[in-house]
């Protein structure tokens, strides 16, 4: 610390720049040089207005105009449209005038979001008076001269608290033309040549919620939902509060002692606040510490009271990923906070819902076909995700590390002699009994910081204050609003900024705070209507309704509750609390030495750390599951990069393992008509995987030969024969039991019973499909059948065949490894090789997949597992080359590509999905980002180490190919939804799973097929190839290249630059496509089990 302080300092005084020093108090300092980069002064700005108001905005920016060093850096149009709208909002002519003719005279180009001020500032201006309506005439005739529209303003402008309601009601009062409150809100056609024959026809759209709630329902749990959101924090009692027997005396002791280091908290801040801002007002320079005052003192100890808890639920044990999180809450709440200052802004958010609600309860009445459409058009005039600045990581980190050290420093807890904590003049003694303290009472820190290898701090809480809440933490567990499922269905996403929750601010997409991509600023910059498809998708899936299978959630609570039968909790996949696994052997430890004795402990150490994250894992979700046990839910989702969908709540969601997918179902019922009970039954022996290479027509007869068996399953689970549990996914069997039973017991009839039940139809090695049919590999597109047949191919067989068969030649000629491995190749054995090789699976990753599956088979000797998983690897490979040729190829030229891209160019490999969405690896990374928890930032180097990006070559070439498949098979499941939406059926998927309800599954089967024809019918490769001859040929060349070829060609006129050769080179790449085989695409829609 020492050392990173002195080079701070040392770097204030020497690098000519002017810097304020920030001082916690404890030796610690922060800097902010002038040359610090544009975002941070964006949000420092946005801040100060907030914090200081627009006078002492004005003054401390005409300060800092005067200052050389700061002159460069302060002539930003961003920077100027904070100062103006902090005018106009004040309606002051006068100085807003002033601004905007400092603006023309520095020479810098207003844009929309200057125009929106100029518009805004003849808000509270008197619409009588001709003096105004001249102005506001010329006024708008430069914002139309400049290119820009009402429409585009309301669409792309930066509006905050009542700014747009102050925009509009200046176009009201003064514009001659009546306004179109709709606007740009119409339901645009898409653009995209995929989807020029969607289903055009409203009454087709089907509510979701007919017969399972109202609109007066939806909201009171909107209220509800809101209250939750606004309060930071929910409290779910956890499945375990019984055993942890938790007394309520303890529970008000505990509740005390935070009420009172709140109100301590809150007295410390508020003086602390109050010497840094007068500090601040005293020295005009730039000040990095407001962004710790931008919210309120009690929302601040309210966060650093949470994240104190984390530290004992062992989240925040490393003072990094405390940081982190506490700077991101910090920013959240600032944003709350701004959009609150309204004082109208919960009953305009309630309109807005409401309005959407009754959309959503009856869309086929409506004038909108998607969500996105129906609440653009109930925003018109407030928007409830205005005014959100996300502050720089390197920001929020500085936050988060101040924060850090104020808490370590402050937090203070008070004990009496024999080390009990002090809370009102009682402390707690055995039997949770009050008592008065004995002897002195001493004050402690309540948080130490530990230092430990690698630079990493630890957070530690004192041992008393962990006792005290040690158990509570798991009979009452608190979760963030988007660490849950929502209980009213989410706002739509109207862009990748804005959707999901009703007043917090969500991400559609996330890149590694650590990452360098522009593919948000490439999305952000697409035309009008092209991302609406992938939008529009992502929404359909969140809009659906789930609620908990009570049975499952009881059978699940008896099996973990309990933790008496291992053997079934193994099958069932549910975790052993780490008090359960076997102890230490002694005996064998004595008989170990060296590393042999080193290994064995670690591995049995490593398996409890792991069995205690998934037991943690297991109570989350179970008890998420009781709390909501009631309710309707819905699942907002969010995409990675890839374009990857993926609900936002991480415990308790249908995308997960066996329980997670088989604890929920369809709020709403379909009767199962007239083929509905045979899709149950073929679900549910698929999920046995017991005839996986079997028909339709032999998985149903025994489907009926095992009848006994599946409704004994669903009677008695765990009394009975516990057929269920010989499945492969043993949940989701019961699942299928439990509806077949019912559907047979229905009085009406099976065909008249409501199943809930989703149906999945699964993609049979889909990476692999996508492969073969991109390159039209006939052999390798029946082997993962695309085409069709009276039977299913299992590719995992075939290659375990053709593996089998170089085995036995090598063990013929003698070869060691493969005479022992006779009787062990099997199809489990390179089944997760197989699985992962189209998604970039390395040797040594396909090693150690191998290596675990053969240490599992107890009559294969330990000491020939390395060397059999290391041949075994390679023969796998060796039988995906001679099957997928094709796609081999096309495998080499994606990688060859990304090693041109990532090595040469030094670019991030980029291209656009079918379906018009921008993706980009972002695997690059800027030196400053790498950011070390104890480490100050050194802000002077700041802009140097910016303009350093370092692309990882190697993941570059090794992602490109199972990322571009991934972007596949996420753009198909796009199209599909997209399509069944508009004929009204209810669509889920887990990546290449896709689910519906059962007299929904020949639709979705035929509309799966219809679009995976159409996506690949595209030409996917040539547009790659198009896209690359754009982005990586002379426009990626360096001004250094440029000049080095310009000195070349002027020595040597008649000789071709090396950049031109490299040029050369890269264009014979780019354009030498793997030539395709003639398979005939259209054979998919009817491949019976293409998805089955």
């Amino acid at each position: 610390d020492k050392k990173a302080r002195g080079v701070a300092e040392k770097s204030s005084t020497s690098s000519g720049l002017m810097l304020k020093k920030f001082s916690m108090g404890n030796g610690q300092t922060q800097v902010m040089p002038a040359g610090v980069s544009l975002s941070i002064l964006v949000s420092y700005f946005d801040v100060y207005l907030s914090t200081m108001g627009i006078h002492n905005l004005d003054k401390r920016f005409r300060y800092l105009l005067k200052v050389k060093e700061y002159t460069s850096v302060l002539a930003n149009i961003q920077l100027y449209n904070i100062v103006l709208r902090g005018w106009a909002r004040k309606g002051n002519f006068s100085k807003f005038q002033d601004l905007w003719r400092e603006i023309i005279t520095e020479e810098l180009n207003p844009d929309i979001n200057s125009y929106i001020s100029s518009i805004i500032v003849f808000s509270e201006c008197d619409p009588s008076k001709n003096f105004y309506k001249s102005m506001f005439r010329n006024v708008l005739q430069e914002f139309e001269d400049a290119g820009h529209t009402i429409e585009k303003a309301l669409r792309n402008g930066n509006f905050q608290g009542t700014d747009r309601k102050m925009f509009l009601r200046s176009i009201d009062y003064f514009s001659d033309t009546v306004r179109d409150t709709k606007g740009h809100y119409k339901d645009l056609p898409y653009s995209l040549p995929l989807l020029q024959n969607l289903p055009n026809d409203q009454s087709l759209l089907k509510s979701q919620v007919k017969g399972v709630t109202t609109h007066d329902e939806l909201m009171q749990k909107f209220r509800q939902q809101l209250s939750a959101e606004v309060q930071g924090v929910g409290k779910v009692t956890s499945i375990f509060a019984d055993y942890y027997n938790v007394t309520e005396a303890r529970i008000k002791f505990t509740d005390d002692l935070f009420a009172e280091l709140r109100k301590d908290l809150i007295s410390r801040l508020e003086r602390f606040k109050k010497n840094r801002l007068m500090d601040m007002t005293s020295n005009p320079s730039l000040y990095l510490g407001l962004f710790m005052f931008s919210v309120s003192t009690g929302k601040q100890a309210d966060i650093l009271l949470q994240t104190t808890r984390g530290i004992c639920d062992d989240i925040h044990r490393f003072s990094g990923k405390y940081v982190v999180d506490v700077g991101n809450q910090l920013n959240e709440a600032y944003s709350l906070e701004s959009r609150l200052k309204g004082g109208d802004a919960m009953t305009e958010l309630e309109k807005v819902y409401k309005d959407y609600m009754t959309w959503y309860c009856a869309p086929e009445k409506g004038d909108a076909f998607t969500h996105r459409a129906a609440v653009c058009r109930a925003m018109s005039e407030f928007h409830p995700k205005d005014g959100h600045i996300e502050w720089p990581y390197e920001v929020r980190y500085m936050v988060g590390c101040n924060l850090r050290e104020f808490l370590v420093k402050n937090l203070k807890i008070q004990v009496d002699s024999n080390n009990r904590i002090v809370v009102n003049r009682k402390v707690l003694v055995d039997n949770d009994r009050l008592e008065r303290p004995t002897g002195k009472i001493t004050t402690l820190p309540a948080i130490y910081k530990v230092s430990r290898a690698r630079n990493q701090d630890e957070l530690k809480l004192h041992p008393q204050l962990h006792k005290l809440l040690d158990l509570q933490s798991m009979k009452e567990l608190k979760f963030f609003p988007s660490e849950m499922p929502m209980i009213c269905p989410p706002l739509p996403w109207i862009s990748i900024d804005d959707g999901a929750s009703l007043c917090n601010k969500d991400d559609l997409m996330k890149v590694p705070p650590a990452g360098v991509s522009s593919q948000k600023t490439r999305i952000r910059n697409l035309p009008l209507g092209q991302l609406d498809p992938v939008l529009d998708a992502v929404n359909q899936l969140g809009a659906l309704p789930w609620r908990v299978d009570k049975d499952v959630l009881e059978l699940a609570m008896k099996v973990f509750l309990s933790q008496s039968d291992p053997e079934v909790m193994d099958i069932l996949q549910l975790p052993l609390h780490p008090s359960k696994i076997e102890e230490m052997d002694y005996e064998l430890l004595d008989k170990l030495e060296g590393k042999e004795k080193e290994k064995y402990m670690l591995a049995l150490s490593k398996k409890k750390r792991e069995s205690y994250s998934l037991w943690c894992s297991c109570v989350y979700r179970l008890s998420l599951a009781c709390h909501f046990k009631e309710d309707i839910l819905w699942f907002p989702h969010k995409m990675d990069f890839r374009g990857r969908l993926y609900p936002i709540s991480p415990h308790l969601s249908h995308m997960g393992n066996d329980l997670s997918k088989a604890i929920l179902m369809f709020a709403n019922g379909k009767p199962l008509g007239k083929n509905g009970l045979m899709w149950l039954k073929l679900h549910c022996i698929n999920l046995t995987g017991l005839m996986k290479r079997k028909s339709l027509e032999e998985r149903l007869k025994f489907a009926e030969e095992n009848l006994d068996l599946i409704l004994d399953s669903a009677n008695n689970p765990l009394d009975g024969k516990r057929w269920f549990l010989e499945s492969d996914e043993p949940w989701l069997t019961y699942t299928a039991c439990k509806e077949i039973r019912n559907a047979l017991q229905c009085p009406d009839g099976p065909e008249n019973y409501i199943s809930h039940l989703p149906i999945h139809q699964d993609g049979s090695c889909n990476g692999l499909q996508h492969y073969a049919a991109i390159g039209r590999d006939l052999l390798g597109a029946a082997a993962v059948n695309l085409v069709p047949a009276d039977e299913p191919q299992d590719v995992y067989s075939e290659i375990a065949a053709l593996v089998e068969q170089k085995r036995s030649v090598d063990a013929a000629a003698g070869l060691h490894i493969a005479q022992h491995l006779e009787g062990h190749v099997n199809r489990k054995v390179i089944k997760q090789t197989v699985m992962t090789t189209v998604y970039g699976v390395t040797s040594y990753g396909a090693k150690k997949q191998i290596s675990r599956q053969l240490e599992d088979i107890s009559e294969f000797p330990d000491s020939e597992v390395a060397k059999a998983s290391a041949y075994l690897a390679t023969k796998v490979f060796q039988s995906l080359n001679e099957m997928f040729t094709a796609s081999q190829e096309i495998q080499n030229w994606l990688t060859e590509c990304a090693k041109v891209i990532s090595s040469d160019c030094l670019k991030n490999v980029q291209w656009v999905t079918p379906i018009g969405l921008p993706v980009e690896q972002p695997y690059s990374s800027r030196p400053y980002m790498q950011l070390n928890p104890i480490t100050k930032h050194d802000y002077s180097k700041m802009e140097e180490r910016c303009s350093q990006v370092r692309v990882n070559k190697m993941k570059h070439r090794n992602g490109f190919p199972p990322n571009l498949i991934h972007s596949l098979d996420a753009s198909h499941l796009m199209l599909t939804s997209l399509h069944l939406w508009r004929l009204g059926v209810n669509y889920a998927s887990v990546h290449d799973c896709y689910w519906t309800h059962a007299c929904d599954v020949e639709v979705m089967n035929r509309v799966c097929r219809e679009e995976f024809v159409k996506l690949h019918s595209s030409p996917i490769l040539e547009n790659l190839s198009k896209d690359f001859l754009e982005k990586y040929l002379m426009e990626s060349a360096t001004e250094k290249q440029l000049a080095a070829a310009a000195k070349y060609s002027d020595r040597h006129p008649d000789r071709q630059t090396p950049l031109q050769i490299e040029m050369e080179r890269r264009e014979m790449l780019f354009k030498k496509l793997p030539i395709k085989g003639k398979l005939d695409l259209s054979v998919v829609k009817d491949s019976t089990y293409f998805f089955s």
